[in-house]
């Protein structure tokens, strides 16, 4: 496996990071060591090039000390953490710096992958930076999204961008994220709307999926600041509860389907009276919680109560 080098951009003495909605340093130490312990999950090993904090280091101390560490580590690959800012608040979207065309492999892998989280491409970029062309590792500097944008700071989530970029990185470098998919207790069900993107995150810490807002989840048992879905986990704070609605079917024998229109696969019928709870409205159809799973039936014969 490889050595992998890296710093933590900003922090120390006059080498100041942005400030914004969000700010650069804080966001930075926030989703670096989620990147950082996931390749290490995948067997490589990772060393910090981070100055110390409240040093008297000029910038251009810090970027010595930085690059000296890097270069005494045997890595061969450098990665330097960064967030983007600038003047017009407009400006936004994701950038990876690169000095080499092995770096130009990673930079473009590692773009893809964030711009997956829905930041704006703003393409890989060779403008021969310290930290980019002296390292004697191929490096690359991330600027994951600008912290003087609105709707730039709205779409970061640390975990889902921390993965993302372990992502690009292991394309290249070799491993995948592979999430485990748990089978938890299904203590209840609960219906979940997703009010800002947000990660499913299995019980390992790998990604499984994103969910942008507006979609519907099932969470079926609840951990602090967390609800457990049958797929993973999502956090609370990017989701609302939906108040559950419940029908009474008043036709006898109504069969539950597979898909919502009549010549759907069925999957049972259910007798007169019973209690069912309601998942979702479609049109004429209705999908309910059934046999663990869900269903639809036809919304004339059920009755909200």
């Amino acid at each position: 496996m490889a050595i992998i080098s890296w710093d933590e951009g900003h922090g120390t003495g006059q080498d100041r990071g942005a400030e914004g909605f969000l700010n650069e340093e804080k966001v930075i130490r926030e989703y670096a060591p989620i990147c950082i312990a996931e390749l290490q999950r995948h067997g490589h090993t990772l060393v910090n090039c981070t100055p110390p904090p409240n040093t008297n280091m000029t910038v251009n101390q810090s970027l010595a000390y930085r690059t000296a560490k890097a270069n005494s580590s045997g890595s061969i690959l450098h990665l330097c953490f960064h967030v983007n800012a600038y003047d017009d608040a407009s400006a936004h979207g994701c950038e990876i710096e690169y000095a080499s065309t092995s770096g130009s492999k990673y930079a473009t892998s590692v773009l893809t992958e964030i711009h997956k989280l829905g930041f704006a491409d703003r393409g890989i970029k060779n403008p021969r930076l310290w930290m980019t062309y002296q390292p004697s590792a191929v490096s690359i500097l991330i600027e994951p999204f600008f912290c003087t944008n609105s709707n730039d700071c709205n779409l970061y989530n640390k975990t889902t961008l921390g993965l993302a970029i372990a992502k690009g990185i292991l394309n290249i470098i070799g491993g995948t994220v592979t999430p485990t998919v748990v089978s938890p207790t299904i203590k209840f069900r609960k219906i979940l709307k997703v009010t800002k993107q947000t990660a499913c995150i299995s019980e390992n810490g790998s990604l499984v999926k994103i969910f942008k807002v507006g979609d519907m989840l099932t969470a079926v048992d609840e951990d602090k600041n967390w609800w457990t879905l049958l797929i993973g986990s999502v956090s609370k704070a990017n989701t609302i509860e939906i108040k559950v609605q419940y029908g009474i079917i008043s036709a006898s024998n109504l069969f539950v389907r597979l898909e919502p229109h009549a010549t759907a696969t069925e999957l049972g019928s259910l007798n007169k009276d019973t209690k069912v709870q309601i998942n979702k409205i479609d049109g004429d159809w209705i999908n309910i919680v059934y046999n663990g799973g869900f269903g639809w039936v036809f919304g004339k014969y059920v009755t909200l109560v």
